[in-house]
């Protein structure tokens, strides 16, 4: 499961349909989407998920006029970002799962 083409991401469409897209998608087309469909503590998390993508895309907009300037050039941008480093948003990967340690292992809970 690659979070860049994968569709997992719930949004609502144009026609307010549900739709599940991929991050690819999201910046591909991103008039097609009106918003997210996510509980409040999920959306949170997708939406610092997604400004950490743009963030890194754009090389760091510093401030309020800065992020209104890249406006335009944010979908561009973070497809760029997300083709460069696609293979480290595979959730499942043996050696690198996306926000995860591949060699964790569970441990024994006798914390007596």
């Amino acid at each position: 499961m690659n979070l860049v083409t994968d569709p997992w991401l719930p949004v609502s469409d144009t026609n307010n349909r549900l739709c599940y897209i991929s991050l690819n998608q999201l910046f591909e087309k991103p008039d097609e989407w009106l918003d997210l469909v996510l509980r409040p503590h999920e959306r949170v998390s997708v939406m610092r998920l997604l400004i950490c993508i743009v963030q890194a895309a754009l090389d760091g907009p510093t401030d309020i006029d800065e992020w209104n300037e890249a406006l335009d050039e944010i979908p561009e941008a973070g497809l760029s970002y997300l083709n460069e480093w696609q293979s480290f948003f595979d959730l499942f990967d043996k050696k690198k799962p996306f926000l995860q340690i591949a060699s964790l292992k569970p441990g024994n809970d006798n914390s007596t």
